[in-house]
């Protein structure tokens, strides 16, 4: 199924490569077989979760009618993220 991202027609796979590329949507992996079992498989964030943000509607939408609110929820988001990054590269051992 196709969406719109900021104006660009693009697939659901391409969707969830941005997410995964910016930071939004990490990939993990769980094994309790394994010695190490958590496996953390998405590099650190790019640094371009805002602009991944921004192109999604519902977060689009909140600009829209609230900019300010809407800088401050991201600001937060961003945040709130890369602190879970940080902990997921801590329990895969990568730290």
């Amino acid at each position: 199924r196709d969406a719109t991202v900021t104006g660009v027609q693009t697939c659901s796979s391409d969707l969830a490569k941005l997410a995964v590329k910016s930071g939004y949507w990490p990939l993990y992996r769980f094994n309790p077989e394994l010695e190490q079992p958590f496996s953390l498989d998405s590099k650190e964030p790019d640094g371009t979760m805002e602009e991944f943000m921004l192109g999604e509607n519902r977060f689009a939408q909140l600009e829209s009618a609230k900019p300010e609110l809407a800088k401050q929820y991201r600001t937060t988001l961003i945040e709130q993220y890369n602190e879970r990054y940080a902990q997921l590269k801590k329990m895969a051992g990568k730290e």
